[in-house]
């Protein structure tokens, strides 16, 4: 994920998924849903929906996204691709780093 642009991504335990040599993503098994990471190379950014297009397919579960509040600007492809709004969190990463977190959903998600 670090070099694909997430560059404080940890290693973490999950499914890595490398994209048409553009992206990667991430799916991390909650049980009931997956957390759903994806970082994309800067020159095939223009093919974002596309790329979210094919994880949602590819996905047997609804998908959470959990969006740094600095990273805003990712929402507004997440709401276009049928997430929904939850709400903004407090969220411990990794390395205890306290930050904000947007919480999505995908429109798979039963409520």
């Amino acid at each position: 994920m670090r070099i694909w642009g997430s560059t404080n991504f940890p290693l973490v335990d999950a499914d890595y998924y490398i994209w048409q040599g553009c992206g990667i993503y991430a799916l991390i098994d909650k049980g009931d849903f997956y957390d759903l990471h994806i970082a994309m190379r800067k020159g095939c950014r223009r093919r974002c929906r596309e790329f979210v297009t094919d994880i949602i397919i590819q996905c047997d579960k609804p998908l959470r996204a959990l969006i740094e509040v600095k990273d805003k600007h990712v929402c507004n492809l997440a709401k276009n691709m049928g997430f929904h709004l939850v709400g903004v969190h407090p969220f411990e990463l990794h390395d205890g780093t306290l930050t904000e977190v947007i919480e999505m959903r995908s429109e798979s998600w039963e409520q």
